[in-house]
C-alpha cells in the first residue's frame, strides 16, 4: 500500500494509507457530502475526522444488541438475530451481583472485546464457539459473533440460583 505524508494542523506529520489520504484530502476540500456524519479515527497520536466515512460496525452490517442484566432478569429477554449476520452484543450489569450469560446458540467468529472471563477462558470459548460471557456488577462486557443456525436458543445466567430465579431469555435466529 502506498502512503502519503500529510501535515495535521497540530504541526505534526503523519504517514497514512492512500485511501485514508483521499478521504482526508476530499474532506479538506469540501468535496464530500455535507450531510454525512463524520467518523473520527486515530492516526498515530492524532485524532482525524473523516467526513462521509462509516464506522466499522455499520460498514460490516453488524446488528447492535444491548442486554441489561440485573437481579434476576435480562432486558430485553427476547432477541431476534439473522443467520450469517454479525452481531455486536453489549451486556450491561445493572444489578448488585455478578452475572454471566450462557447459551447453546451455534456461533462462529466469537470475539471478546471486553469481559470478566479470564483470558484463557476467553480464548478457549472463542476457539470452540462456546457462548459464555462474564460481566461483574457495575461492569459492561462486549462480544461479537455470527449466528450459524436457524432456531430458538435459550440464554441464561448460570450463577448459582439465578437461572432458577428467572434470569433467562431467548435468541430467535431466522434466515
Amino acid at each position: 500500500m502506498s502512503h502519503r505524508i500529510f501535515r495535521i494542523p497540530s504541526s505534526k506529520w503523519f504517514a497514512i494509507g492512500a485511501s485514508s489520504a483521499i478521504a482526508v484530502a476530499l474532506s479538506a476540500c469540501g468535496n464530500m457530502a455535507q450531510t454525512a456524519k463524520p467518523v473520527t479515527q486515530a492516526i498515530g497520536a492524532q485524532q482525524v475526522t473523516l467526513q462521509g466515512a462509516q464506522p466499522a460496525t455499520q460498514a460490516t452490517g453488524a446488528q447492535q444488541v444491548t442486554l441489561h442484566g440485573k437481579e434476576f432478569s435480562f432486558s430485553p429477554n427476547l432477541v431476534q438475530l439473522k443467520v450469517g449476520q454479525p452481531v455486536q452484543l453489549t451486556l450491561m450489569n445493572d444489578g448488585t451481583l455478578d452475572h454471566d450469560i450462557k447459551s447453546d446458540i451455534p456461533v462462529s467468529n466469537l470475539a471478546y472485546q471486553t469481559a470478566d472471563n479470564n483470558a484463557a477462558e476467553q480464548a478457549d470459548n472463542a476457539a470452540g464457539g462456546v457462548f459464555d460471557v462474564d460481566y461483574n456488577r457495575g461492569h459492561t462486557a462486549q462480544i461479537t459473533f455470527v449466528p450459524t443456525k436457524v432456531g430458538t436458543y435459550q440464554f441464561y445466567c448460570d450463577v448459582a440460583g439465578h437461572k432458577e430465579a428467572g434470569m433467562t431469555g431467548t435468541f430467535v435466529v431466522q434466515d
